[in-house]
């Protein structure tokens, strides 16, 4: 028994050194937790700045942090650790360090005493107006957007202040947006459509904002002023073109080319002054046989070289071969003279 007890109390004391720090974990998206700040050892959130919407303090003393994604996280010992616990310091995942005394001052900032009117944010009147407002950003507050994103013309981060400058010249300057932003509470910011962001985030939101805008500028008034021109000219000329008499029309000259030339194949312009002479279809009348006509044909006459006697003798060609003997199986040549009954030959 004693060497079980020795053991469990040396395995406590590890336990104990080992745990510096208590450490609470961001809830799961969309899911609520309820936890205690430890009383001795320091307490530090594995979250960031970045991913906590809002805070507010609950009346029986606990704290609700809200997350950008939905969770919610309640401490629910946060004004009896403030006053009372040795660690008041709380390290958070991006190495900022929130100190329970000042972030119970700025919530207690944001109590029922501040009325909607000191939450809203408003653009200058402009004009023959105030055309230049200045408003204080505070910790822990979150305020409303009273003005439409569409008179926003341009946006820019000039020191520690956001400087708005809206379509009518009127200027707006957020005093303290860096420092708020950057601070352990930093103020949120409802836009028109009930979604509350980060105040670090309002200046891309406007960016965003004023590039839509650009994308929907109507043409210039110059640009606007010439095609409502050409579209009157075109209207004008269309009107003048049925009004056109075809008398008139057929009398115009072709543009290039001989008069009447056109068609698919011709060089020139069509001939608007031709016209077109009706001509019936009808059968040919017959014309009867052909009559007689006055040609006449000799015989041809065969035309000789020389003088041609006609009563003379046909020729005749005497053929005169000798009687020849011999072997049947020896050759044998005959010897064959001609004569003709032309004295001539």
């Amino acid at each position: 028994m004693t060497n079980a007890t020795a053991s469990n109390v040396s395995a406590q004391d590890t336990n104990q050194t080992a745990q510096s720090e208590y450490v609470i974990q961001k809830p799961m998206a969309g899911t609520n937790l309820i936890t205690e700040l430890a009383k001795d050892t320091p307490t530090s959130f594995n979250f960031a700045v970045e991913d906590i919407r809002a805070m507010k303090l609950l009346s029986d003393g606990g704290l609700l942090i809200s997350f950008t994604d939905g969770s919610t996280l309640t401490v629910s010992n946060f004004q009896a650790a403030r006053e009372n616990f040795p660690f008041n310091d709380i390290k958070m995942s991006d190495g900022t360090v929130a100190n329970l005394n000042k972030m119970a001052q700025g919530l207690a900032s944001t109590l029922p005493q501040d009325t909607v009117a000191d939450l809203t944010i408003l653009k200058p009147q402009g004009g023959l107006g105030k055309t230049e407002l200045s408003f204080a950003l505070q910790e822990g507050k979150t305020y409303t957007l009273g003005f439409d994103m569409k008179d926003v013309a341009g946006v820019e981060a000039k020191g520690d202040d956001l400087i708005v400058t809206f379509k009518d010249g009127s200027v707006l300057t957020l005093e303290n947006y860096e420092t708020t932003g950057d601070g352990v509470l930093p103020p949120q910011m409802t836009l028109a459509d009930g979604s509350v962001i980060p105040a670090s985030q309002l200046i891309n939101v406007l960016n965003v904002a004023v590039a839509d805008q650009v994308k929907d500028i109507q043409p210039a008034a110059g640009d606007a002023s010439a095609d409502a021109t050409a579209k009157a000219a075109a209207a004008e000329a269309a009107q003048k073109q049925a009004q056109v008499n075809p008398n008139e029309l057929a009398a115009i000259e072709p543009a290039a080319g001989t008069p009447g030339a056109g068609g698919a194949g011709g060089a020139g312009g069509y001939g608007f002054n031709s016209s077109v002479d009706p001509a019936l279809i009808n059968p040919l009348n017959p014309i009867g046989p052909l009559g007689v006509t006055s040609l006449a044909f000799d015989i041809p006459q065969l035309q000789l070289n020389g003088a041609v006697n006609a009563a003379a003798a046909p020729l005749t060609t005497t053929l005169v071969s000798p009687d020849r003997q011999t072997f049947e199986d020896t050759q044998v040549n005959l010897l064959i003279s001609a004569s003709s009954s032309d004295p001539a030959n």
